[in-house]
Protein backbone atom coordinates (compact mmCIF):
# COMPACT_ATOMS: atom_id res chain seq x y z
CA UNK A 1 0.00 0.00 0.00
CA UNK A 2 0.89 3.52 -0.79
CA UNK A 3 4.20 4.95 -2.95
CA UNK A 4 7.12 4.81 -2.19
CA UNK A 5 10.28 7.08 -2.89
CA UNK A 6 13.09 6.08 -5.62
CA UNK A 7 16.10 7.64 -6.22
CA UNK A 8 18.34 6.49 -9.38
CA UNK A 9 21.77 7.56 -10.96
CA UNK A 10 22.03 6.30 -14.35
CA UNK A 11 24.33 7.17 -17.58
CA UNK A 12 23.77 6.01 -20.93
CA UNK A 13 25.78 2.98 -22.04
CA UNK A 14 25.57 1.65 -18.22
CA UNK A 15 25.53 -2.32 -18.30
CA UNK A 16 24.70 -3.01 -14.84
CA UNK A 17 22.38 -2.07 -11.99
CA UNK A 18 22.04 -2.24 -8.20
CA UNK A 19 19.76 -1.28 -5.56
CA UNK A 20 21.10 -0.10 -2.41
CA UNK A 21 19.32 -0.41 0.94
CA UNK A 22 19.55 1.11 3.28
CA UNK A 23 20.22 0.84 7.44
CA UNK A 24 17.93 0.81 10.61
CA UNK A 25 17.44 4.41 10.89
CA UNK A 26 16.19 5.10 7.32
CA UNK A 27 15.12 8.70 6.75
CA UNK A 28 12.30 9.61 4.26
CA UNK A 29 13.89 12.10 2.67
CA UNK A 30 16.91 10.58 1.46
CA UNK A 31 19.12 7.35 1.42
CA UNK A 32 21.57 7.18 4.13
CA UNK A 33 23.44 5.97 1.16
CA UNK A 34 23.50 9.42 -0.30
CA UNK A 35 23.65 11.17 2.41
CA UNK A 36 27.06 9.22 4.10
CA UNK A 37 28.52 8.28 1.24
CA UNK A 38 29.03 8.80 -2.80
CA UNK A 39 28.10 5.34 -4.04
CA UNK A 40 26.40 7.56 -7.08
CA UNK A 41 29.92 7.97 -8.45
CA UNK A 42 29.36 4.37 -9.24
CA UNK A 43 27.89 5.68 -12.68
CA UNK A 44 30.88 6.46 -13.79
CA UNK A 45 32.16 2.70 -13.65
CA UNK A 46 29.62 1.50 -15.64
CA UNK A 47 27.08 0.63 -12.94
CA UNK A 48 23.52 2.47 -12.35
CA UNK A 49 22.31 2.98 -8.90
CA UNK A 50 19.22 2.69 -7.40
CA UNK A 51 17.89 3.69 -3.66
CA UNK A 52 14.40 3.00 -2.47
CA UNK A 53 13.89 5.75 0.40
CA UNK A 54 12.34 5.24 3.48
CA UNK A 55 11.43 1.92 5.68
CA UNK A 56 12.93 2.84 8.85
CA UNK A 57 13.36 -0.51 11.10
CA UNK A 58 11.48 -2.68 8.51
CA UNK A 59 14.32 -4.96 7.54
CA UNK A 60 13.03 -4.51 3.81
CA UNK A 61 10.57 -7.40 4.53
CA UNK A 62 6.25 -7.95 4.32
CA UNK A 63 5.02 -7.24 7.49
CA UNK A 64 2.76 -9.62 9.53
CA UNK A 65 0.86 -6.41 10.92
CA UNK A 66 1.74 -2.85 11.88
CA UNK A 67 3.95 -2.05 14.75
CA UNK A 68 1.31 -1.78 17.43
CA UNK A 69 4.13 0.52 20.05
CA UNK A 70 4.16 3.10 18.14
CA UNK A 71 0.92 3.55 16.08
CA UNK A 72 2.18 2.87 12.69
CA UNK A 73 -1.86 3.43 9.92
CA UNK A 74 -0.17 0.26 7.73
CA UNK A 75 1.70 -2.83 7.99
CA UNK A 76 5.51 -2.97 5.73
CA UNK A 77 5.21 -4.26 2.49
CA UNK A 78 8.77 -3.84 1.69
CA UNK A 79 9.16 -7.50 -0.06
CA UNK A 80 6.51 -6.99 -2.45
CA UNK A 81 7.74 -3.24 -3.40
CA UNK A 82 11.26 -4.52 -4.37
CA UNK A 83 10.56 -7.64 -6.44
CA UNK A 84 6.97 -7.02 -7.58
CA UNK A 85 7.16 -3.49 -8.05
CA UNK A 86 10.93 -2.07 -8.10
CA UNK A 87 12.47 -4.73 -10.39
CA UNK A 88 10.01 -4.65 -12.74
CA UNK A 89 10.00 -0.71 -13.09
CA UNK A 90 13.46 -0.80 -13.90
CA UNK A 91 13.30 -3.52 -16.74
CA UNK A 92 10.40 -1.11 -18.03
CA UNK A 93 12.69 2.30 -17.34
CA UNK A 94 15.41 -0.02 -19.55
CA UNK A 95 17.65 -0.20 -16.54
CA UNK A 96 20.30 -2.85 -17.79
CA UNK A 97 21.15 -5.71 -15.84
CA UNK A 98 24.01 -8.55 -16.90
CA UNK A 99 21.86 -11.24 -18.10
CA UNK A 100 19.04 -8.57 -17.47
CA UNK A 101 19.55 -9.27 -13.77
CA UNK A 102 20.37 -6.71 -11.09
CA UNK A 103 22.67 -6.80 -8.62
CA UNK A 104 21.33 -5.95 -4.63
CA UNK A 105 23.21 -4.65 -1.56
CA UNK A 106 22.48 -3.22 2.11
CA UNK A 107 24.15 -2.26 4.97
CA UNK A 108 23.12 -3.85 8.80
CA UNK A 109 18.95 -4.17 8.44
CA UNK A 110 19.53 -3.80 4.96
CA UNK A 111 22.81 -6.33 3.97
CA UNK A 112 21.15 -9.35 5.49
CA UNK A 113 17.18 -8.63 3.41
CA UNK A 114 19.72 -8.00 0.18
CA UNK A 115 21.10 -11.67 0.70
CA UNK A 116 17.43 -13.13 1.25
CA UNK A 117 15.33 -10.70 -1.05
CA UNK A 118 18.77 -12.32 -4.11
CA UNK A 119 18.37 -15.48 -3.11
CA UNK A 120 14.50 -15.63 -2.91
CA UNK A 121 14.44 -13.85 -6.36
CA UNK A 122 16.57 -15.70 -8.84
CA UNK A 123 14.27 -14.23 -11.38
CA UNK A 124 15.63 -10.71 -10.62
CA UNK A 125 19.33 -10.76 -9.04
CA UNK A 126 22.22 -12.80 -9.73
CA UNK A 127 24.35 -10.84 -7.14
CA UNK A 128 24.26 -9.80 -3.57
CA UNK A 129 25.97 -8.17 -0.73
CA UNK A 130 25.73 -7.89 2.89
CA UNK A 131 27.86 -5.05 4.64
CA UNK A 132 27.79 -5.52 8.33
CA UNK A 133 24.37 -6.92 8.00
CA UNK A 134 23.29 -9.84 10.79
CA UNK A 135 23.50 -12.67 8.54
CA UNK A 136 22.49 -15.29 11.55
CA UNK A 137 18.96 -14.47 12.79
CA UNK A 138 17.85 -17.57 14.77
CA UNK A 139 21.68 -17.89 16.36
CA UNK A 140 20.57 -17.83 20.28
CA UNK A 141 19.89 -14.71 21.82
CA UNK A 142 19.59 -12.53 18.09
CA UNK A 143 16.05 -11.85 18.52
CA UNK A 144 16.56 -10.10 21.91
CA UNK A 145 19.09 -8.28 20.32
CA UNK A 146 17.21 -7.32 17.58
CA UNK A 147 13.85 -6.37 20.06
CA UNK A 148 15.83 -4.18 22.06
CA UNK A 149 17.77 -2.49 18.72
CA UNK A 150 14.31 -1.72 17.36
CA UNK A 151 13.07 0.19 20.76
CA UNK A 152 15.11 2.94 19.95
CA UNK A 153 14.25 3.59 16.36
CA UNK A 154 12.66 6.63 15.37
CA UNK A 155 9.53 6.90 15.38
CA UNK A 156 10.28 4.51 18.50
CA UNK A 157 9.39 1.51 19.65
CA UNK A 158 8.50 -0.71 17.02
CA UNK A 159 7.75 -3.83 18.28
CA UNK A 160 9.39 -6.55 16.25
CA UNK A 161 6.30 -9.34 16.97
CA UNK A 162 4.51 -7.21 14.39
CA UNK A 163 6.97 -8.23 11.97
CA UNK A 164 7.37 -11.55 11.57
CA UNK A 165 5.76 -13.33 14.56
CA UNK A 166 6.67 -14.47 18.24
CA UNK A 167 10.18 -16.14 18.02
CA UNK A 168 9.21 -19.26 17.19
CA UNK A 169 7.42 -18.33 14.18
CA UNK A 170 8.79 -20.38 10.54
CA UNK A 171 9.17 -16.13 9.35
CA UNK A 172 11.98 -16.36 11.02
CA UNK A 173 13.56 -18.85 9.14
CA UNK A 174 12.38 -17.91 6.05
CA UNK A 175 14.25 -14.41 6.83
CA UNK A 176 17.30 -15.58 7.79
CA UNK A 177 20.21 -15.32 5.20
CA UNK A 178 22.22 -18.72 7.04
CA UNK A 179 18.75 -20.47 6.31
CA UNK A 180 18.79 -19.30 2.53
CA UNK A 181 21.83 -20.15 1.72
CA UNK A 182 21.11 -23.10 -0.24
CA UNK A 183 19.56 -20.65 -2.56
CA UNK A 184 22.66 -18.79 -3.32
CA UNK A 185 24.30 -21.51 -5.12
CA UNK A 186 25.53 -19.99 -8.95
CA UNK A 187 25.26 -16.57 -7.59
CA UNK A 188 27.61 -13.89 -6.74
CA UNK A 189 27.81 -13.30 -2.87
CA UNK A 190 29.46 -10.51 -1.27
CA UNK A 191 29.80 -10.12 2.69
CA UNK A 192 31.98 -8.19 4.70
CA UNK A 193 32.14 -6.39 8.15
CA UNK A 194 34.16 -3.78 10.34
CA UNK A 195 35.78 -5.46 13.43
CA UNK A 196 34.09 -3.05 16.30
CA UNK A 197 37.53 -0.95 16.66
CA UNK A 198 37.84 2.13 15.80
CA UNK A 199 39.16 3.07 12.21
CA UNK A 200 39.62 6.46 10.44
CA UNK A 201 35.88 7.39 10.01
CA UNK A 202 35.37 7.51 14.01
CA UNK A 203 35.28 11.35 14.71
CA UNK A 204 35.43 12.42 18.42
CA UNK A 205 31.82 13.92 18.71
CA UNK A 206 30.79 10.25 17.99
CA UNK A 207 33.02 8.71 20.71
CA UNK A 208 30.00 7.57 23.20
CA UNK A 209 27.31 6.15 20.53
CA UNK A 210 30.38 4.77 18.54
CA UNK A 211 31.88 3.10 21.63
CA UNK A 212 28.76 1.84 23.33
CA UNK A 213 26.95 1.06 20.59
CA UNK A 214 28.26 0.93 17.28
CA UNK A 215 31.50 -1.37 18.44
CA UNK A 216 28.71 -3.97 20.09
CA UNK A 217 26.64 -3.80 17.01
CA UNK A 218 29.79 -4.32 14.64
CA UNK A 219 31.22 -7.19 16.80
CA UNK A 220 28.38 -8.55 16.25
CA UNK A 221 27.80 -8.43 12.98
CA UNK A 222 31.41 -9.53 12.16
CA UNK A 223 30.48 -12.63 14.65
CA UNK A 224 27.36 -13.26 12.54
CA UNK A 225 28.95 -13.29 9.08
CA UNK A 226 31.89 -15.48 10.46
CA UNK A 227 28.79 -17.66 11.26
CA UNK A 228 27.81 -17.15 7.81
CA UNK A 229 30.87 -17.77 5.98
CA UNK A 230 31.53 -21.14 7.29
CA UNK A 231 27.55 -22.65 6.64
CA UNK A 232 28.60 -20.97 3.04
CA UNK A 233 31.98 -23.04 2.57
CA UNK A 234 30.62 -26.25 4.09
CA UNK A 235 27.93 -25.90 1.33
CA UNK A 236 29.90 -25.09 -1.51
CA UNK A 237 28.98 -21.37 -1.95
CA UNK A 238 32.04 -19.46 -2.85
CA UNK A 239 31.64 -15.88 -1.09
CA UNK A 240 33.66 -12.35 -1.32
CA UNK A 241 34.91 -11.60 2.01
CA UNK A 242 36.36 -8.19 3.31
CA UNK A 243 37.42 -7.05 6.58
CA UNK A 244 38.31 -3.67 7.81
CA UNK A 245 38.74 -1.32 11.08
CA UNK A 246 35.49 0.43 12.29
CA UNK A 247 32.42 0.18 14.02
CA UNK A 248 28.82 0.17 13.28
Amino acid sequence: PGNVKVRAWTRPGNYKTVIMLDGMRAQYDYSGWEINTNVQEMVKSGVNVVEPIGGPASFYTDWNAPSNFNGQQRRYMWECVIQNRLAPALRQKGFKGKGGKYAIMGVSMGGNAALVLGAQNRQHFDRAGSLSGYNFLSAPGMRTALRLAMLDVDPKPWNIDAMWGPPWSIRWFQNDPFWNIGLMRGMKVFVGSGNGLFGRYNALPNVFDDLFKGSTLEVLALAQRKAFEVAAFTQGINLTTYDANGTH
